[in-house]
């Protein structure tokens, strides 16, 4: 069950952090360079080369926690798809060469949806100039669903999923105990009337929204297309 401190980070928007004395925050500018773009996958190239910068920097950014490392814990809030070649490099240097207390790798899309105040649900997440959704049960992030659109100013290409088509999609990839459980959630908060904040539902399930996404989806082209959906998100 995830921990006051960890709804915290990803509520600051934190990649990173440290709870306790010191806080770290991984920088992740670089991400964009090590998305292939043809293939909508990391690129395990540009992945290696990134993660050989990191290590210096890294190395010399966490040499103050050395002095208090056996007391210091980490968790490291990811984006979607985050490569596991980083994850084990940051595992690596973190426990056995820098000897933290414990480390915890935690899903943007849980921290989501447990900052709503539940354990399931639809994220909508923007990944790498990219809308998508990831599904969310029990607390565990499912396969995220992605293609809805790029946010740059280039007009909307026709074969860009609209966001009920995409989140419909996402929906379907779902084992049918998943989707049934997601909808009794849905039927009673709908009956109590209640949502909760920066919750919305399309077609009988729910969304939670996450603060990145509004940029992807409040594009004046996005409006055009999906007005009425876009209404009830966000409205």
């Amino acid at each position: 069950m995830p921990t006051v401190g960890l709804i915290e980070l990803c509520e600051r928007g934190l990649k990173a952090g440290l709870v306790g004395n010191y806080r770290v925050q991984v920088e992740t500018k670089h991400d964009t360079d090590l998305w292939d773009e043809n293939c909508g996958l990391w690129d395990d190239k540009k992945v290696s080369m990134f993660v050989s910068t990191l290590h210096f920097l890294c190395i010399d950014t966490l040499d103050q926690l050395l002095v208090t490392a056996t007391k210091t814990q980490i968790v490291i809030i990811e984006p979607p798809l985050l490569p596991y070649l980083i994850k084990q490099w940051l595992a690596q240097i973190l426990l056995e060469d820098i000897r933290v207390l414990s480390l915890a790798f935690l899903p943007l899309s849980v921290c989501t949806v447990v900052g709503a105040g539940k354990k399931h649900g639809l994220v909508g997440l923007e990944l790498h100039g990219q809308a998508c959704f990831v599904p969310v049960y029990e607390y565990r992030e499912l396969t995220p669903h992605i293609g809805m659109a790029s946010i740059n100013e280039a007009d909307v290409d026709d074969d860009e999923m609209p966001i009920e088509t995409l989140s419909e999609k996402s929906i379907r990839q779902l084992t049918y105990d998943i989707r049934k459980s997601m909808q009794i959630i849905n039927v009673d908060l709908l009956a109590a009337d209640r949502a909760p904040p920066n919750t919305a539902f399309i077609g009988g399930h729910i969304i939670v929204e996450n603060s990145t996404v509004r940029n992807v989806l409040s594009r004046k082209k996005y409006l055009n297309r999906e007005q009425g959906v876009y209404d009830s998100l966000f409205a």
